[in-house]
């Protein structure tokens, strides 16, 4: 029962924040898609505790930063309880911030919602120095994770992958469910790389990721692709997969009158425009699309 309210949450969390309902309605729209379904005759039968772990958060800039930052937003207007446990912010310039700076652990309120800050090795770039980055911030989230009310559910955000650990520690000795977030397909993407050649490295961080899903309670993808890979490569069973895809503001993103000003200003007239909005990186595959 539990679960399937959980999938209800995604499901409808996914919808309102890609545009499908309305804000002000989210609330009321979830309530009554449930009772429909004779799941709960009250929405605070619904309401849980969750607590978000994961290594990059606002005021940061980047894609998981923004998106969990919205994701923390829109779960507590739907009425649920949200606590975040994150590191101080060092990227992408590799130094923590001036704010944060000297400071081992730190609590902040940020749009109601209750951030704790932990220390953690900053680093810029790849590399031993990003593994030592990733490392220390695994053991200094415990210290967070054990000072963080006792939530119904963990959301880990992957990468990276050593978070299952400190989240898997925490759900059983808080007795809750965590779920993994997977967000890029660790560590496939960084062998596809090269970033990990070593075949030793190789065996040990297949065997975490391994680890991880038979751990996990449950799995979320934020693709279709990552689901169809948990699901048919990875041989995730069923019953742990939920499914959120990445959506967007629709108050900020909506169809708009051409700016023919601005196409003539920038010589665009009578061109077809493609727009790419996404990181530009050796993982962005930007040969398939732009001439060489």
């Amino acid at each position: 029962m539990l679960f399937s309210r959980l999938k209800e949450v995604c499901g409808a969390f996914s919808k309102w924040h890609s545009g499908d309902f309305e804000k002000e309605a989210g609330l009321a729209r979830l309530n009554h898609l449930l009772s429909q379904r004779g799941e709960i005759e009250d929405y605070g039968e619904l309401l849980m505790r969750f607590l978000v772990l994961t290594q990059y958060f606002l005021p940061e800039p980047g894609a998981a930063q923004l998106r969990l930052a919205a994701f923390c937003r829109e779960l507590k207007k739907l009425g649920h309880d949200v606590e975040v446990v994150t590191a101080m912010p060092n990227y992408p310039t590799g130094r923590i911030h001036r704010k944060y700076r000297h400071k081992f652990y730190t609590v902040e309120n940020w749009e109601g919602i209750r951030v704790q800050r932990v220390w953690c090795y900053a680093c810029r770039g790849a590399g031993f120095g990003r593994l030592i980055n990733y490392l220390t911030f695994t053991v200094t989230s415990l210290l967070g994770l054990f000072r963080a009310s006792v939530p119904d559910y963990i959301f880990v955000e992957s990468p990276p992958l050593f978070l299952s650990i400190p989240a898997f520690i925490m759900a059983r000795v808080r007795r809750c469910k965590f779920i993994f977030n997977v967000a890029d397909m660790w560590p496939d993407i960084l062998m596809e790389m090269g970033v990990i050649s070593d075949r030793r490295l190789m065996r040990l961080a297949s065997k975490l990721e391994r680890w991880s899903y038979r751990k996990a309670s449950y799995i979320c993808a934020v693709t279709q692709a990552i689901f169809d890979n948990l699901r048919c490569t990875k041989l995730v069973a069923d019953q742990k997969l939920l499914f959120l895809p990445n959506g967007i503001d629709a108050d900020i993103f909506r169809p708009l009158p051409p700016d023919t000003y601005l196409k003539h200003k920038l010589e665009l007239d009578n061109k077809h425009i493609v727009l790419y909005a996404g990181t530009l990186s050796s993982v962005s595959y930007t040969h398939l699309t732009l001439p060489t």
